[in-house]
Formats: C-alpha cells, structure tokens, sequence
C-alpha cells in the first residue's frame, strides 16, 4: 500500500476492511412516519463517506498510477478516475 508498513498499515486495513452499511428510507405523511431498513451489506470497496482520511487515501492510491498507466488516457477529477486503455488483445 504504497510504503506503508507496520503499525500505520494495521491501522489502515483496521479501518478499511469488516465495513458495512444499511439504507434507511422514511416516508411521512402528515403526523404519520414510517421507516424501512435495508439488509446490512459489507462494503469491500472505497472509502468512508465523509472520513478524514478519505481524501488523502483516494490520493495515496492514484498519485502512480501514471506511472503504471504507459498508455491510454487517465482522467482525476475531484474522487474519481476514469482510465481509457485500448489494446490489439489482452497481452
């Protein structure tokens, strides 16, 4: 993970990994509420909505990618990329 090692890295992993979410809907009408929840699913990818450190992991993770990335066209904007790779076959 880009030269993070040791006890930083356990931090990191602790606070990525064993994540989950549920959707919460309500609908009022008039004096009456209701709420629905959605199962609770694992989330395996991304980072918390929100979080502190999110932005600066989002970074940590796309400052190389040039590096790896020789051709194609790679587009960073704000938390999202999108990459363009266009290839004769998989090799």
């Amino acid at each position: 993970m880009n030269g993070v090692r040791g006890v930083a890295l356990d931090w990191l992993r602790s606070s990525l990994t064993g994540r989950t979410q549920v959707v919460k809907m309500t609908q009022s009408v008039g004096k009456w509420k209701r709420t629905v929840y959605s199962s609770e699913v694992s989330v395996v990818r991304g980072t918390p909505q929100g979080g502190v450190l999110s932005p600066s992991l989002f970074a940590g993770g796309v400052c190389d990618m040039l590096l790896y990335v020789l051709i194609g066209f790679t587009v960073n904007y704000a938390d999202d990329t999108s990459s363009l790779i266009s290839a004769a076959d998989n090799e």
